[in-house]
């Protein structure tokens, strides 16, 4: 069976991923479905940023500008380069076991470091624009489809007094990406940010992501963790995980006119 792989690769700012998005919308109308590898972590297509997924899309987005948040066949967080790799080769190798005998074309949108090291990171303003407002469009779905807000301040606003989880510090596994931090110092280092929330037991090395989360806060006087998450209650079952990366939470959230950030607070901490 001929494998139809199409691979998008150029410099940064060069719109690679618009034109993986485009290229998807043209197999679409030949193929009933298109598999979509994303491995730029800075700037997703389908998911938040921060994430390697690969991504079954079957219906054609008219509007390119518009983000397109979908719910991935898998997904890993990004972390050290040749790690990186790993979870690349990963999802390639679940695409050729579970999509490639079904003719399944492949799109794969690369990160557009043409050069140079895997160190390079996406900081240009754009770039980050687009981090954020995809990470907004993500955490927007904490709320039913049928409330409407027309700016983004005002998600913002009703993200700041959305009731949390309670998830029991107990039960918890902490897990940092890049770096270490002191066992006393581990709860606190997770307030406001943003995390993965991730299945120990669906693999040692490559733990199951099934979403982000935002930790509101810590109880360390109930022994919970407050967290935000828009990811529904079904998918998380085996969660048990907490993935500490380097993808920020958008200034915007933190920025709550009227009111103080509620994940910026020094009262949602308890002492020791």
């Amino acid at each position: 069976m001929l494998l139809l792989l199409f691979l998008s690769a150029a410099r940064r700012t060069a719109e690679k991923s618009t034109f993986s998005r485009y290229l998807a919308n043209v197999l679409l109308r030949r193929y009933n479905k298109v598999a979509y590898l994303e491995t730029d972590v800075g700037q997703t297509e389908f998911t938040p940023p921060g994430l390697v997924s690969l991504t079954v899309i079957d219906k054609i987005n008219s509007d390119l500008a518009i983000p397109c948040l979908k719910t991935p066949e898998r997904r890993i967080p990004e972390e050290r380069p040749t790690m990186f790799l790993s979870y690349v080769l990963s999802m390639y190798e679940d695409y050729v076991k579970d999509m490639f005998s079904s003719g399944i074309p492949l799109v794969i949108n690369t990160c557009g470091w043409v050069k140079d090291s895997f160190y390079q990171v996406l900081d240009l303003k754009d770039a980050s624009f687009q981090r954020d407002l995809h990470l907004m469009t993500y955490f927007r779905q904490c709320f039913p489809s049928y409330k409407t807000f027309l700016t983004y301040k005002e998600l913002a606003r009703a993200l700041s007094v959305h009731p949390p989880y309670e998830v029991p510090i107990s039960s918890a596994k902490i897990q940092h990406l890049h770096c270490q931090f002191p066992v006393k110092e581990t709860f606190y280092s997770l307030n406001a940010t943003i995390v993965g929330l991730a299945d120990s037991a669906s693999s040692k090395q490559f733990p199951q992501c099934v979403g982000l989360g935002i930790v509101r806060g810590l109880d360390t006087s109930k022994g919970v963790l407050l967290l935000l998450i828009p990811v529904p209650h079904s998918f998380l079952n085996g969660v048990d995980l907490l993935l500490q990366g380097f993808v920020q939470i958008p200034a915007s959230l933190l920025q709550v006119q009227g009111c103080v950030s509620p994940y910026m607070s020094t009262h949602v901490l308890a002492t020791y």
